[in-house]
């Protein structure tokens, strides 16, 4: 489904110095013979303007479009019949839709929070990162919430990682094989450790969204291993990823996943990194018609709240609330987030994409060119939390 273009015509005009500029000027009226009425007409204006100022507006569609300054977007708390000004409203920002699983997550944490706390907290959810009028990305919708000037945000753990490089664990490429690994991660200890990572930021994790497995789209086939190499592909930008993509001979092209789409039709990149629910958002299937399934990482989103906050709210039992709440919300996402995944495979399939399964023996090598990642994070960042999650795969395992 190709976009179609509009191409524009421009017509040729005589320059300016050859235009007759006195020519086209209209020539000034008389006013002969009509100073009277004009007086009479100007009484009338104003008879009628003075009319105007004194009599009420009564209809509220003009009262709306002779306001001069609109409001922010998203930075008012909605109206709630059930608040009486007792109860504490908590503004969340984050950058994706109001129609993302991650808007149906959050939604579900925003019920869940106002129920358990019998109404005593409510959040207000921004989405498309607009806060009191301005769009921001998730690293500056982070530096709010540090800051105080928002209470709770939505984040991908890639930008978090510049405060605590621990966090670089969901960057390893090939770390988890399936959804059954995952889950044992996210919802253990390692899970709890990886929440409390950004404390001394001022930030405290509450839970994940899921963002999902990695796959590459591509304008060229790309069915093995070896067919990576010197191709530019697109990464997060993350160095890990970035790291590994040269790692196994490719050329990495960090970008943020809405130039995708121009970067595929312009040919700057042969292929990118993204999940298959990103892949048909952005209408991808028009530049990008191979998939290869490599499954090269896993990524989530973290709720964050400033700690501080939440230290104030656990004085109150408060705190609780908002990690249970985070936990269910988690488990709704997830499985909106795998079942939409599943649903883009289905349909690129339709659409007649092809699409390559990465064999275990190119899986091996894909592995192999990552050791040099693995060892320099067990190295310098945690020994502890690579052991752990790599531990975590045996679980449910005979």
């Amino acid at each position: 489904m190709k976009q179609s273009e509009e191409v524009e015509t421009v017509s040729a005009s005589p320059s300016e110095d050859t235009v007759d500029w006195g020519g086209n000027l209209p020539s000034i009226p008389s006013t002969t013979g009509v100073f009277w009425p004009s007086i009479a007409v100007g009484i009338l204006c104003a008879v009628f303007g003075i009319y105007l100022i004194l009599t009420p507006v009564s209809d509220p569609q003009i009262s709306a479009r002779t306001t001069s300054t609109p409001q922010p977007i998203a930075s008012e708390a909605p109206e709630d019949p059930t608040l009486t000004g007792e109860e504490k409203v908590l503004r969340c920002g984050f950058v994706d839709s109001k129609d993302s699983t991650f808007a149906i997550g959050l939604e579900e944490f925003a019920r869940e929070v106002k129920r358990r706390s019998n109404g005593r907290l409510h959040i207000e959810l921004l989405p498309g990162g607009l806060v009191d009028g301005k769009k921001l990305a998730e690293k500056e919708l982070v530096e709010a919430v540090k800051a105080g000037n928002l209470d709770m945000a939505l984040s991908t753990t890639s930008p978090l990682s510049n405060f605590n490089h621990v966090l670089d664990i969901f960057d390893l490429p090939l770390l988890f094989n399936d959804y059954q690994h995952v889950d044992a991660v996210l919802d253990g200890e390692v899970g709890e450790q990886l929440l409390d990572s950004l404390r001394d930021h001022n930030l405290q994790g509450l839970g994940y969204l899921e963002v999902g497995f990695r796959i590459f789209s591509s304008s060229i086939p790309l069915p093995d291993y070896e067919s990576f190499k010197g191709k530019k592909l697109r990464v997060m930008q993350s160095v890990t990823l970035s790291r590994f993509v040269k790692s196994i001979g490719g050329d990495p092209v960090p970008a943020p996943v809405n130039k995708i789409y121009l970067m595929g039709k312009e040919g700057y990149i042969d292929g990118a990194g993204r999940t298959y629910p990103t892949y048909w958002d952005f209408h991808l299937y028009d530049v990008h018609r191979f998939i290869s399934e490599t499954r090269h990482a896993y990524s989530v989103k973290m709720i964050l709240i400033k700690k501080s906050l939440y230290d104030q709210l656990a004085k109150d039992g408060l705190d609780e609330v908002l990690r249970e709440s985070a936990q269910v919300a988690s488990t709704l996402q997830r499985k909106k987030q795998r079942e939409a995944d599943q649903s883009v495979k289905k349909l690129a399939k339709e659409e007649g994409i092809k699409i390559f399964e990465l064999s275990e023996t190119d899986r091996k090598k894909f592995v192999a060119a990552s050791v040099e990642l693995y060892e320099e994070y067990r190295k310098n960042r945690s020994k502890s939390i690579l052991d752990q999650v790599e531990a975590a795969a045996k679980v449910g395992q005979p």
